[in-house]
């Protein structure tokens, strides 16, 4: 986002200007794609996908008051198994799930009207190093840049919702994404 800004600003000013103003507009637009549960619960309506509104240590409420807790992997997985909110099973996200919550355009960022008081950390995702399994990847949400962290580093945690699909036997299990048939 910055490298764009200074790109603008050192050919043409006047367009640097409207590159924010657009920006801004990008920004109000995706906050279309969410839908606020008004219980601690944001809904992707792209994805399907439910998330919890405010990350770990922060107060349920619209701005997401609260120092953001950080905790090492699998604190953050149990934090998640055993979170209760709006009467539902969560999980801690996987890589591919976390990168949904990014804009599609120039910005690549979470969306801070929808999910307010992000911090400049980075969030766990479920996902481990493909041969190192010490190492899980993080998401930083303000600079949209995945990265490989060692299990026992401190890091900020946002859920998912765990959706119950039925077998064709009867039985069930959770799922978090799902293609589409």
């Amino acid at each position: 986002m910055g490298h764009l800004r200074f790109k603008c600003f050192a050919f043409f000013i006047f367009t640097f200007f409207i590159a924010c103003f657009q920006t801004k507009e990008l920004a109000l637009n995706r906050s279309n794609d969410f839908k606020d549960n008004g219980n601690g619960t944001i809904t992707d309506l792209k994805t399907k996908l439910t998330w919890q509104k405010c990350s770990m240590g922060q107060k349920v409420n619209s701005q997401c008051d609260g120092e953001l807790q950080s905790t090492n992997w699998l604190i953050a997985m149990r934090y998640c198994e055993k979170l209760s909110l709006a009467n539902q099973h969560w999980t801690l996200p996987t890589s591919q799930e976390i990168l949904s919550l990014l804009s599609s355009d120039s910005i690549h960022q979470v969306n801070a009207i929808v999910f307010p008081n992000n911090g400049k950390g980075n969030y766990w995702t479920s996902t481990s190093h493909e041969t190192v399994d010490l190492i899980g990847i993080v998401l930083n949400m303000q600079e949209a840049k995945a990265d490989y962290k060692v299990k026992f580093d401190m890091n900020t945690v946002r859920c998912i919702v765990k959706h119950k699909i039925k077998k064709k036997d009867g039985s069930h299990h959770h799922v978090t994404w799902k293609e589409e048939d």
